[in-house]
Parts: C-alpha cells; sequence; structure tokens
C-alpha cells in the first residue's frame, strides 16, 4: 500500500537536491552581482580624485607662462667703463705719468698727466684706440699743483684726427669734461704751454680719472 502511495521515491528526492542547488547558484549570482557593483563604485570614486588631461595641459602653459614672464623681467646694468690708465696708448710724443695727481688740491687716483715746459717740450701727447666701442670721454683736467707757478697750458682733444676740445687752463683752474665719442677709432688728449716763461721744472697737465664710458 505504501508503495502505491508513493511509487517514486527517488525522483522525488533528487528534485528537492535539484531544488537546493539552483537556490544556492542564484544566491552565490547575486552575490557576485553585489561585488561588482561596490567594485564599480569605488573606481568612479578615484576617477573622480584624478587629474583629468585638461587640467593638467592647463597648469603646464600656466607654468610655462609664468616663467616666461619672469625671464623677460628687464635686468639693470651699470655702465662699462675702463680707464685711460689701464691701457698704453697708441704713441706719446715725450711720454706719459700714469697714477695719481693732485689738482687745485684735489686728488685723482687714476691720472694721465703730460709733461711740457716752454723749450724743450712745446707740446706733449697720447693717443688710444677706442675702436668705435665707447660713447663718453670723461675727465678732469687741469694744472697739476706740483707744477710751477704762472704758466698756462692748452689741453685739447682729438676724435680720429678732428678737433673736439680745446680749453686754456692756469695752475688752479680745473674743468670736467664730458664728451661724446661715439663711433670714435683713435683718441687723441694733448697739452701744450701756451704761456708764461721758462722754469726749471717741468710743468704737467692733467687728466684726471680720464676715462671712457659705454
Amino acid at each position: 500500500m505504501d508503495n502505491q502511495r508513493n511509487p517514486h521515491p527517488i525522483i522525488a528526492n533528487i528534485a528537492g537536491i535539484i531544488t537546493i542547488v539552483v537556490g544556492i547558484i542564484a544566491l552565490a549570482a547575486f552575490i557576485g552581482i553585489k561585488g561588482c557593483d561596490s567594485e564599480g563604485g569605488g573606481g568612479q570614486s578615484n576617477d573622480s580624485s584624478s587629474v583629468s588631461p585638461a587640467d593638467a595641459s592647463e597648469s603646464v602653459t600656466r607654468t610655462q607662462s609664468e616663467s616666461q614672464t619672469t625671464s623677460s623681467a628687464p635686468t639693470k646694468q651699470t655702465p662699462e667703463s675702463l680707464n685711460l690708465v689701464e691701457v698704453d696708448p697708441l704713441s706719446s710724443s715725450y711720454g706719459i705719468e700714469s697714477g695719481s695727481a693732485d689738482v687745485a688740491g684735489k686728488t685723482f687716483p687714476q691720472s694721465v698727466s703730460l709733461r711740457v715746459d716752454k723749450n724743450s717740450i712745446p707740446a706733449n701727447d697720447a693717443e688710444y684706440t677706442l675702436g668705435g666701442k665707447w660713447k663718453l670721454f670723461d675727465a678732469a683736467i687741469g694744472v697739476r699743483d706740483d707744477s710751477p707757478t704762472g704758466g698756462r697750458l692748452t689741453f685739447q682733444v682729438f676724435a680720429d684726427g678732428a678737433s673736439l676740445y680745446s680749453q686754456e687752463l692756469a695752475k688752479g683752474e680745473p674743468r670736467e669734461i664730458h664728451l661724446k665719442v661715439s663711433g670714435i677709432q683713435t683718441l687723441k688728449i694733448k697739452v701744450s704751454f701756451t704761456a708764461g716763461e721758462y722754469y726749471d721744472n717741468y710743468s704737467y697737465g692733467v687728466w684726471g680719472d680720464a676715462r671712457v664710458v659705454k
């Protein structure tokens, strides 16, 4: 009688087992999908915190612009100059004296002195190469303090052979000169004994702190 009520007990058991397995598989699939969603959300969070290519390009461009602005700022420079005592003259009629010289009580440490007298050395000069590189010639001119009193000396400047400046001075009468020499190749300074008696000592015409400036 029992066999007639449940003729296939084995099949029923198998069906139950299959139902359980299908449930397990479905649960595992559901858990896997939730895990993928969670990982995907984390990835999006990481992407949102990273720098985009457009932002990186803008940052580089801004840095380059700031660098160019800094490098293009003008640099303050001081004019270059050259004292005549630092170079040898191309020529000189009777030689020069270089170094400190006093004119009207003032000392000029970088000076060129040219000696003259009424008879043996009526004039003396020195010529220098400029090479067209300098714009100004500056000097304080005058009769040196150890020269005899009473004589008068004439100070002259020549640029490429042409007269640029001329001034007669007595002892104690200094002058400052500032002459344009742009494009000049050679500069000659000259001192002549122009008035006074013959003296035992030489007179000296001083070019105090004579220099050329760019």
